[in-house]
């Protein structure tokens, strides 16, 4: 199962600005909001739950990059490659060319890198390494056909010249007196080492959105996509979220008569116009009778003589602010004014 869920830090800029702005926005288009932006939501693998407690299926993460996987063997392929460049400083060294006699050189025939002679002992090294990193996709029976020998003493001297340079891998932890390890007795230590602390089993994770863009497990990238396509249509996952999450940081929630869900930081409460000064139940009264109006309409129809007069526009907006305050009128995200009574 795959779910979205709203980022702390975003909920909580996004929950102060509610309630600076003291208006209804719908919730539907909040929790779009945190969809359409991958640092706003979390999302959130859960392994189907059978009955008697258990799990139908395990899920494999990388404890670095938070990667899932269905297959271990696939999350162990991710850690050897983190680990790479998290556990060990690679240098550049320069050394001397190989010494001794070729006659031929072998070359790939995908990608036209040069792998070597067949015969020096770093060719297996490098038939193995350039087929993890380019071309896993096929099978190493069927990447070696595509292996060509060459017998051209310009390709040989070019081989030898770019074997005059290596790559070295220390330990970082072990400081400046590191060994220098070449790729082979680098992976060795990670698969021994690093590894099995690396990938842990869950039946539950949580990843930032930009991570999970960052999946590339078929089944679950399959998932999430579809997942993705539903929250689309209508982010049901994220407004069960956000309602539960608004609710907590001291927000309300209300149902227009039309079904509509909206959000507020001010509690909805209705008021009769008897129960208001003379001053204030004018604007109420109004606003009753054309739910749905603008502050500018508003003005207009109490006071069409008021122009740009401040002191006039402000006899129909002070008690507007008012209402709007103790939530006697409720003023949408679109400008639209109107009373509990109508809208709720």
């Amino acid at each position: 199962m795959v779910s979205f869920v709203p980022e702390q830090n975003h909920l909580a800029t996004m929950v102060a600005d509610i309630r600076a702005a003291n208006h209804a926005f719908p919730l539907p288009e909040l929790a779009h909001r945190f969809l359409n932006s991958p640092d706003w939501h979390l999302v959130k693998f859960e392994a189907q739950r059978l009955p008697g407690g258990k799990y139908a299926a395990q899920l494999f993460q990388s404890r670095w990059s938070g990667l899932l996987f269905v297959e271990r063997a696939e999350a162990v392929k991710q850690v050897a490659s983190e680990a790479m460049s998290r556990v060990f400083k690679q240098e550049v060294v320069q050394q001397d060319p190989p010494a001794g006699q070729f006659v031929c050189v072998a070359r790939c025939g995908l990608s036209g890198e040069l792998l070597g002679p067949p015969n020096h002992h770093d060719y297996k090294a490098r038939v193995e390494e350039l087929h993890r990193t380019r071309f896993a996709h096929m099978s190493v029976d069927d990447y070696r056909r595509q292996i060509e020998t060459v017998h051209d003493p310009e390709l040989i001297e070019r081989w030898k010249e770019k074997a005059r340079t290596r790559t070295v891998y220390r330990l970082l932890d072990a400081g400046d007196a590191a060994e220098a390890w070449d790729e082979a007795q680098a992976r060795a230590y990670v698969e021994e080492q690093v590894v099995p602390k690396g990938v842990r089993a869950v039946t539950r994770a949580v990843l930032p959105g930009d991570v999970s863009r960052e999946i590339r497990d078929p089944r679950l990238l399959r998932l999430l996509r579809a997942a993705w396509a539903r929250e689309q249509r209508f982010p049901v996952t994220l407004v069960r979220a956000l309602r539960g999450a608004f609710r907590r940081m001291g927000l309300h929630l209300f149902n227009t008569k039309e079904g509509a869900t909206f959000v507020t930081a001010i509690r909805p409460r209705p008021i009769e116009p008897e129960q208001v000064v003379e001053t204030i139940r004018e604007v109420l009264e109004w606003l009753r009778a054309h739910p749905g109006c603008t502050r500018h309409e508003l003005i207009h129809a109490i006071r069409p003589t008021a122009g740009e007069d401040p002191s006039r526009i402000g006899e129909v907006l002070q008690p507007l602010t008012w209402l709007v305050e103790k939530g006697h009128v409720i003023e949408f995200y679109n400008g639209t004014l109107a009373t509990p009574k109508d809208a709720v």
